[in-house]
């Protein structure tokens, strides 16, 4: 036998965990606030969080009809942050300060700092970044 379905709610009498779980069927949104156990808060208003994972969609014999981007996008504004932004490479970018190149680098890899290769300088893994995403782009 299959146990019943759930669903954590906002509970503020568990001064402890400060949700309990309540059968899925009883769940009432005029009434009840989702509560994310693993943010261990209230779950984003407007955004449920009884759907299925990415396994149960794949093993119910859905594929993906969102690109990465799109996927990203969706993560981000639900996250409240801003989502993917094209960063304008300068066309005399060889020709900026190296601190600069390292700087814009490190901006197209999402403010990751740069981690040279074995040998390489940080303006040259700088370098090979920006040439990088100008060839992806110019390829898209």
């Amino acid at each position: 036998m299959e146990p019943a379905k759930t669903v954590s709610i906002v509970c503020p009498e568990n001064l402890r965990a400060g949700y309990k779980n309540i059968p899925a069927a009883e769940y009432d949104p005029a009434v009840h606030v989702l509560f994310d156990r693993e943010a261990g808060k209230a779950a984003e208003p407007g955004l449920r969080s009884d759907g299925p994972t990415v396994a149960e969609f794949v093993a119910a014999g859905y594929i993906s009809r969102s690109t990465a981007e799109e996927v990203a996008a969706a993560v981000a504004a639900q996250q409240g942050t801003p989502g993917p932004v094209s960063i304008e490479i300068p066309a005399d970018w060889k020709s900026l300060h190296w601190k600069q190149r390292v700087a814009l680098a490190e901006k197209l890899n999402g403010d990751a700092t740069l981690d040279p290769a074995a040998g390489q300088t940080q303006t040259e893994a700088a370098d090979a970044v920006i040439a990088a995403a100008l060839a992806s782009r110019s390829a898209a």
